[in-house]
């Protein structure tokens, strides 16, 4: 069956003939592995950057968890212990910032010799002081909910005089009373090489 064309319009139809399958195989089969290809060769370059950089970030990794051993090591050692060469001197200045902060007085604070205990050194004070009952109440809880552990032992408290209060005009007079309390305050430090 011959439609009569030309043979310059037989020879581009037959060459669009050829051309066409190639380029519709190209555009279906060719090209999408390309594309994909691509996309690997995308993500594995990325891959590559982050396995270098979690590669330095592994280098550092070692020394920070020798440095974070070594903080809670220290940490545990210290935690609730006083420091050892300034233990008595410390704990005196403690108790006197709690007992004036919490409105009581100081009589006398005096230091008692050291007692050897395991590995640690018991440090220990005795204190005369003078507070009302609200205020003493204060006092013994600051001593128990401190950074460093303190024990009250040998507590002695009686009552030195009832002092008569007006808190504001046109009030009830209110008896106070003030309590002379003597008691042992201890705690404990690290002794050196230990």
């Amino acid at each position: 069956m011959n439609m009569g064309l030309s043979p310059s319009v037989s020879r581009v139809l037959a060459l669009f003939l050829v051309i066409a399958p190639i380029g519709a195989v190209y555009s279906l089969v060719v090209e999408p592995i390309l594309d994909a290809h691509r996309g690997y060769a995308e993500s594995i370059e990325g891959s590559r950057e982050l396995i270098e950089r979690f590669g330095r970030i592994g280098a550092t990794r070692e020394p920070l968890e020798r440095q974070l051993a070594d903080l809670q090591k220290r940490a545990k050692s210290t935690s609730g212990y006083l420091e050892a060469t300034l233990a008595a001197a410390q704990l005196q200045n403690r108790v006197k910032r709690i007992v004036t902060r919490n409105g009581g007085s100081i009589g006398s604070l005096q230091t008692l010799p050291p007692q050897k205990e395991r590995d640690l050194e018991r440090v220990s004070i005795r204190i005369q002081m003078t507070a009302g009952i609200q205020q003493l109440q204060k006092i013994f809880h600051a001593f128990e909910n401190g950074r460093t552990h303190l024990f009250v032992d040998d507590v002695n408290i009686r009552v030195q005089k009832t002092r008569r209060t007006r808190r504001r005009r046109k009030q009830p007079v209110v008896d106070e009373r003030i309590l002379s309390v003597r008691l042992n305050l201890f705690g404990f430090a690290r002794r050196e090489g230990s």
